[in-house]
């Protein structure tokens, strides 16, 4: 029993989210049902009044509305001014005196409201001439007049020319994107029903009608003769009391947009720190050294000199240690100390020598004298000048060039001391 109630429960649960999930929350909506005449900031009445008094007089008990706003001189249009920011469509209904704003095909001609089955027909007003038509085509319509022998307004006439300010008859409703310009908007009726009342007729019509896009101003209007011709050519004026009026209306709305985040920039980030131990070769691997520069091919260094891209980044790189060799001195060994010596010309490709024992020409080699010390013999002189032309040698003939050196000074070295042991 109780896996039973958990179950339902579960169920209930499931089924109240689905409602709210599938069916969509209604638009915002801007009702008014025509109660009174009340005049402010965004809504205006022109040649209207209180006409909830008439409708209830009727004596209809069953009619659907109990208040409107009626026609007050006929001739002229009863408008309601609206101000209703971007407005997405409206639905008007609006009441009538014994009578229909639309015609009805009977087996007698078209009869305004009657209240037979029969398709229904849009009928056109004409405000300067005050007269009501049913078009038939090519701008050609029939004028309405008042059978008195059938008690209806019927169009038994013959077809004359549309008078070119016709609109609809009834109801129209106008929108306007600035409040200056309006347009008309399509209706479509929605329903229409006639109400038997003890004091006469009532008519209950419903129209609804898409607005432009954009639309912030609207203008509902209704509009009724001022007078009418008889089947025998007489005129009779209208002297219902709000023979037409609006019983309520609603605009939709779109909904309130939900609040936009603040648009946060992206980070942007900082350029990193140029490594201490890191840095980059400029230099192509194949690129030939510049002339003038003693280093060999393996000793490259790297400083920590920066080169400008011409912006705020800067970036290390390598170079050849020997590049600014003729402004620091080389760094000597204290157990061996060498002269300072500036190689120029010298080529870092390297020809095996004819003659391992060839100096370099006096002209390429600059060297400087190793300074004369108290006790230093000649032996001592010698051997710094012997030292300072193997290091010479081997700038300018490579490890290759230094190896044949060395082999063929080691071949030479048992001559020398049989030489030196025939003179002892």
């Amino acid at each position: 029993m109780k896996g039973i109630v958990k179950k339902a429960g579960f169920t209930l649960i499931v089924i109240l989210l689905l409602d709210v999930l599938v069916f969509p929350v209604a638009a915002k909506e801007i009702r008014d049902d025509c109660n009174a005449l009340t005049p402010g900031q965004g809504i205006q009445y022109i040649n209207l009044g209180e006409a909830s008094s008439t409708v209830a007089g009727i004596g209809s008990s069953d009619f659907p509305d109990s208040t409107a706003l009626g026609l007050q001189n006929c001739g002229k249009e009863g408008v309601i001014l609206l101000e209703a920011p971007q407005a997405q469509s409206i639905t008007v209904s609006i009441y009538s005196q014994n009578k229909g704003t639309y015609g009805v095909s009977t087996a007698n001609g078209c009869i305004v409201g009657s209240s037979e089955a029969g398709p229904r027909q849009e009928l056109l007003f004409s405000a300067g001439s005050g007269k009501v038509y049913l078009p038939t085509g090519e701008g050609k319509g029939k004028e309405m007049v008042y059978h008195r022998v059938m008690a209806a307004y019927t169009f038994p006439n013959e077809e004359v020319p549309l008078p070119k300010d016709t609109i609809r008859y009834g109801l129209n409703v106008y929108a306007s994107l600035d409040g200056t310009a309006y347009q008309p908007v399509p209706l479509r009726c929605l329903g229409a029903k006639r109400y038997q009342g003890t004091c006469g007729v009532l008519y209950y019509e419903t129209y609804q009608g898409s607005l432009p896009e954009g639309s912030c101003f609207l203008k509902i209007a209704v509009n009724d003769f001022s007078s009418i011709a008889t089947e025998k050519g007489a005129v009779i004026q209208n002297i219902i009391q709000y023979p037409v009026g609006i019983a309520n209306f609603s605009v939709m709305l779109p909904d309130d947009p939900p609040p936009k985040e603040p648009e946060v920039p992206p980070a942007v980030p900082s350029p990193k720190p140029p490594s201490q131990n890191g840095s980059i070769n400029l230099r192509p691997p194949n690129e030939e050294k510049p002339k003038g520069s003693s280093q060999t091919l393996e000793e490259e260094e790297t400083t920590g000199i920066t080169h400008s891209f011409g912006g705020n980044i800067s970036a290390p790189y390598y170079y050849s240690g020997m590049e600014n060799m003729a402004q620091e001195p080389q760094k000597k060994s204290a157990a061996q100390p060498q002269p300072s010596q500036t190689v120029q010309g010298v080529q870092p490709s390297y020809t095996e020598p004819e003659n391992v024992t060839k100096t370099l020409p006096k002209q390429n080699v600059a060297l400087e004298e190793a300074p004369a010390a108290g006790n230093i013999g000649t032996a001592a002189a010698a051997a710094a000048v012997a030292g300072a032309s193997a290091t010479l040698l081997f700038l300018a003939l490579g490890q290759k060039g230094m190896a044949a050196y060395k082999h063929q000074k080691q071949k030479k070295q048992p001559l020398e001391g049989e030489k030196k042991d025939s003179s002892i």
